[in-house]
C-alpha cells in the first residue's frame, strides 16, 4: 500500500506566458481523456498569461511494504498504470515525449496518473536534432530526449522519435520505482567525450546493473523496455 502524509496538492497550477505552448497542452489533454492521465478541469485567461488547472493528485509516494517482494508488486502496480496510460496515448497516435518519475502521479482518487503533456507530440510529427550536449556532468539522469540524441550520434543522422521512445524511458522509470536509484550512473572525474563514450556503449549492449533480489519478470520487463529496435 502507499503512504503519504494525507495532504492533497493541486499538480499544478501551470502557467503559460507563451500562449502557443499553452495551447499545445490544452489541445494534448483534451484529446487524451483517461482515468490514467491528468484530467485537465479549467482554463483560466489571467493578465498576460494563460493558467492550466489540473485535477488534484499526491506526488507518488513511496511504497510502504515490509519487505522486498512486497515493495517490487506496488511499484509494478503502480507502473502497469503508466503503462496503460501511454497503451492509450500511442494508440490515439501521439508520444508523451517526457516519461519519468517526476511526471508519475497518485491521483486522489487513488489510481496513479501521468502528468506534463507540453512535450507531448504526434507521432513522427517532430524531426528535431537532439544531441549529446543533453548529457549532464556527475549523476545521471535518463530524459527521454537522451533515446532521440544517442541514436542520432550513432546513425550520424536525425532522430525521428515514436512511441518506443515513450517505452525506454519507461524503463528507466520502472527501474528507479523499483530500485529508488537511477539506471546509470556516470562518473563526475571521467571527461565529457568519456561519459557520452560509456553512456552509447551501455546503451547498444543493453546493459543494466540489477539488484540481486529483483525478480526475473521485473528485469525481463525492464530489459525489454530498453532494446533496441
Amino acid at each position: 500500500m502507499h503512504c503519504n502524509n494525507g495532504t492533497v496538492r493541486t499538480v499544478v497550477k501551470k502557467r503559460y506566458i507563451d500562449i502557443e505552448a499553452a495551447i499545445h497542452e490544452i489541445q494534448q489533454l483534451s484529446a487524451l481523456k483517461h482515468k490514467n492521465i491528468i484530467n485537465l478541469e479549467d482554463v483560466i485567461d489571467e493578465e498576460g498569461s494563460v493558467g492550466l488547472i489540473l485535477e488534484n493528485a499526491y506526488e507518488l509516494p513511496k511504497t510502504n511494504s515490509y519487505s522486498y517482494l512486497d515493495h517490487e508488486r506496488q511499484a509494478k502496480h503502480d507502473m502497469k498504470q503508466v503503462l496503460e496510460a501511454l497503451q492509450f496515448i500511442h494508440q490515439k497516435q501521439f508520444i508523451h515525449h517526457d516519461v519519468k518519475l517526476a511526471n508519475i502521479v497518485l491521483g486522489a482518487d487513488g489510481l496513479v496518473k501521468i502528468i506534463d503533456f507540453g512535450s507531448c507530440i504526434q507521432n513522427g510529427e517532430d524531426s528535431r536534432q537532439f544531441t549529446l550536449m543533453y548529457l549532464p556532468i556527475g549523476n545521471f539522469v535518463p530524459l527521454t530526449n537522451l533515446v532521440e540524441a544517442l541514436e542520432a550520434a550513432i546513425s550520424k543522422s536525425t532522430y525521428v522519435p515514436t512511441d518506443k521512445t515513450d517505452v525506454w524511458a519507461f524503463g528507466c522509470a520502472l527501474y528507479e520505482r523499483i530500485t529508488e536509484c537511477k539506471i546509470w550512473v556516470l562518473s563526475s572525474e571521467q571527461t565529457f567525450n568519456e561519459q557520452c563514450s560509456t553512456i552509447i556503449t551501455k546503451y547498444i549492449n543493453n546493459f543494466v546493473e540489477f539488484p540481486q533480489q529483483m525478480t526475473a519478470e521485473a528485469k525481463d520487463l525492464i530489459t525489454l523496455c530498453l532494446a533496441r529496435y
